[in-house]
Formats: structure tokens, C-alpha cells, sequence
């Protein structure tokens, strides 16, 4: 059996928002404590107490850009869950330095995956396995923790669903914690190996507009792009979408880009111009890419397809990760359709999530996308 409890607190004081999360949370046979919080708390404390309260197995988390909950997208709040089954085995690990050499924990995989009792080279045959990942979200090295985990599994693809940490838009620090110790510049990845059935679903809410740009020119370790189509940068993406550069800036949000892969869109989001042109993304762009221009769907008519695809591909739901992106968070909050986007997956069962300065599915990170994970029985 698969019991999932979700947690929510707004109280002003640390100890308080902790305490009042965990006894909305405590349970027996738990394995498995997330939590995610707002920088106004005391993170640090918040660590070390959760632990202190599910001393037996492993308790992560990480600061947030808003908080994601039956109270739909809040902000200056805790939320956790507490995840109870017999057939719920969780090894966790702390990749350390992403921003320069995460592979010299590489080590640390293969030990996280020897306690499950799980070969990395038959990874594609587990189909009972899958992985979290929280991720710093300022430190500009979550493709290289996504390529030291993806080098030690080799062509095994695990399923992996993960968002990079937020400091409530003050982009200073981010934070995330495993068992009571705290790190930055550092990604966390959860395995888990269950009989339950799980789900892991992308949700976009742009689509190709028909105009295309091939990267001629880009830094990658940066994450800047110089030119396309053998022009400056901003310059091209401006002339696609028939306006001036200087007015660039003000559509980056409603006319992201996107890398087509197996049919489908992968959101690369820009956020910066400078005085050459070159323009500054979330994520690496590769020299030689083709980039969609992109525009919006309703995300109101995406919400209930999305609904619909989770519940035709888990019965039984008992409850739902959600990472979202914070440009999306920041878009429905101007248009006041939080409750409304939130609100369908509230009613499929406990929701838990944060809004990121990124996301990560299987082995990409992405921009501008809301990554769900559903677990059922």
C-alpha cells in the first residue's frame, strides 16, 4: 500500500511552518520526506529539524521561487510530503561543485544505486526505477550534473524528473538539503526503486510559430549565443518577429525558443541581451542547433489535457510532484490563473512542488515547462 501526505504551512515563524507541516506529514513506514521552502525560513533549521523527525530514511529539499500545493501556487510557505510503502526503496546522493567538476562524485552514483541492488549497466531494464533531481539554481551547471549522471549510466536512459532551486527572485543563493546537511553549487539526485507505478509527464504551453534560427556562433559553457543565421543575435530574433532589438527584451517570455527533439519541443528560454547582441539563455544552446521561434496555446485548454493524460496513465493516483517553472508562475500570476492551472491537478490527489529557475526531464534541462511526476498504486 502507498500512502502519500502532503503538507502546508504559511505561519511567519520557522519552527512554527515546520511543526505545522509535520503533523500534517507524520506517518509510519516512511521512506521517503521532500520539502520545499521559501527563503524567508530559516532553511538551515528547517533541514535539520525535518531530519531529526524521520531520522530512519532520506529527507531532501531545497529553497524555492513559490511554493506548489492543494493551496495551488503560493508563496512565502513550506510544503513538504511524506511518501509510506513497503515497496518504496530511496538512495540519494549529492553531486558537489556542478558549476566546475561534478564527475569527481561520479563514484557517488554508483554507490547509491549498489544499495538498491541495481547494475548501472542494466538500468534500461529496470523498469521499476526512476530519479529526482534538485539542482542549484545559479550556478549554471545543471547540464554537467545531468552528464555525469547520463556518463555513468551510459546509454541506459533513466527516467529522471528534476528542477533547479529558487531563492524568491533575489538571485543570490540557492539551497538544498540531504539529510539534514546543506549545499550549494551542488545537484541531488533521488534513486527510487518501487513496484509502484509511476508517471512522468511535460507539460509545454507553446508551439512553433514557423520561424526557425540555426545557431552560427555560441558559447556553450556560457550559455550565450553570438549569432544566428550569421547574424548578431538579437538582431536575427528580432527581424523573425518583425519588431526592433531594443524592444527584444519585452517578448522573451511570450516568444521563448525551443529545440526540436523526437518531435517534441524542448524550451530554451533567453533573459539577456548585451551590448554586442549576443544574447544570455537559461540553458545551453549548441553551435549548429535549429531553434523554434515559439508562441502561446491557452494554457487553460493545456491544464485539462494534461489532466487527462495523468489519469489515463495512472488509475489509481495517490499523489503528484510538480516542478514549474517561475517565468510560467510569473505569467500566471499576471493573468490570475494560478488557481485555475494548479486547480486540475489538486482534484486528481495531494500535489507538492516548487516553482524553479529550471527544470530537468530524463537527460535534458529545460526552460519554461512544468515537470509532473505521478505516483499510483
Amino acid at each position: 500500500m502507498l500512502k502519500i501526505l502532503q503538507g502546508f504551512s504559511s505561519k511567519k515563524t520557522t519552527i512554527e511552518a515546520i511543526k505545522e507541516n509535520y503533523e500534517q506529514i507524520k506517518q509510519s513506514n516512511v521512506k521517503y520526506v521532500m520539502f520545499f521552502a521559501s527563503n524567508q525560513y530559516d532553511f538551515d533549521e528547517i533541514a535539520s529539524v525535518f531530519k531529526a523527525y524521520f531520522p530512519e530514511h532520506d529527507v531532501v529539499g531545497c529553497t524555492t521561487a513559490g511554493e506548489i500545493s492543494n493551496q495551488c501556487l503560493t508563496e512565502h510557505s513550506l510544503v513538504s510530503l511524506s511518501i509510506a510503502s513497503d515497496d518504496f526503496h530511496v538512495a540519494s546522493i549529492m553531486l558537489e561543485n556542478i558549476s566546475e567538476y561534478p564527475i569527481l562524485y561520479h563514484d557517488r552514483i554508483n554507490e547509491a544505486l549498489k544499495l538498491l541492488k541495481v547494475d548501472p549497466k542494466t538500468v534500461a531494464k529496470q523498469k521499476n526505477l526512476f530519479g529526482i533531481t534538485l539542482m542549484d539554481g545559479l550556478s549554471a551547471g545543471e547540464e554537467k550534473a545531468l552528464s555525469v549522471i547520463n556518463g555513468v549510466l551510459g546509454d541506459n536512459n533513466l527516467p529522471l524528473i528534476g528542477a533547479s532551486a529558487g531563492d524568491g527572485l533575489d538571485f543570490k543563493e540557492t539551497k538544498i538539503a540531504l539529510n539534514g546537511v546543506v549545499y550549494s553549487n551542488a545537484a541531488l539526485i533521488s534513486f527510487i526503486k518501487t513496484g509502484h507505478p509511476f508517471f512522468i509527464y511535460k507539460e509545454n504551453i507553446f508551439k512553433p510559430m514557423g520561424k526557425q534560427m540555426v545557431v552560427t556562433k555560441a558559447d556553450v559553457a556560457k550559455r550565450t549565443v553570438y549569432e544566428f543565421d550569421n547574424k548578431p543575435a538579437a538582431k536575427c530574433y528580432a527581424e523573425k518577429l518583425n519588431i526592433r532589438a531594443d524592444q527584444l527584451s519585452q517578448y522573451f517570455a511570450k516568444n521563448p525558443l525551443g529545440r526540436r527533439l523526437d518531435e517534441k519541443i524542448w524550451i530554451t528560454s533567453p533573459f539577456n541581451i548585451n551590448p554586442d547582441q549576443s544574447i544570455e539563455f537559461y540553458c545551453r544552446v549548441l553551435t549548429n542547433s535549429v531553434l523554434e521561434i515559439l508562441e502561446p496555446n491557452n494554457p487553460l485548454e493545456v491544464i485539462q489535457e494534461t489532466k487527462r493524460v495523468i489519469k489515463e496513465n495512472v488509475r489509481n493516483i495517490k499523489g503528484l510532484l510538480v516542478f514549474n517553472c517561475i517565468l510560467r508562475r510569473l505569467q500566471f500570476d499576471k493573468e490570475n490563473i494560478g488557481k485555475q492551472i494548479i486547480g486540475p491537478l489538486c482534484e486528481l490527489g495531494p500535489v507538492t512542488g516548487f516553482s524553479s529557475y529550471g527544470e530537468q526531464l530524463d537527460s535534458t534541462h529545460l526552460n519554461q515547462t512544468m515537470v509532473v511526476l505521478t505516483l499510483g498504486e
